[in-house]
């Protein structure tokens, strides 16, 4: 489970995944906690490795295959 692997939440999972693709992106998020902030601010310290984001780009693929099947 790549979670587990970089120790952090499916949301900063995902948030270091589009990161990790664009040189130039913003990230907006809605900050009503403070433990929301913290959470967020965490996907900085993840560093993503090129095979990981390789791989998510490829399950991230047979989704929207499948979605584009369904229609």
């Amino acid at each position: 489970d790549i979670c587990e692997k970089y120790g952090c939440s499916f949301a900063n999972l995902m948030q270091a995944w589009i990161l990790k693709q664009y040189d130039l992106i913003s990230l907006l998020t809605g900050f009503r906690r403070r433990e929301t902030i913290e959470d967020t601010c965490r996907v900085f310290d993840i560093a993503l490795s090129d095979e990981d984001a390789e791989y998510m780009e490829r399950l991230a693929q047979k989704v929207r295959n499948a979605e584009q099947q369904k229609v």
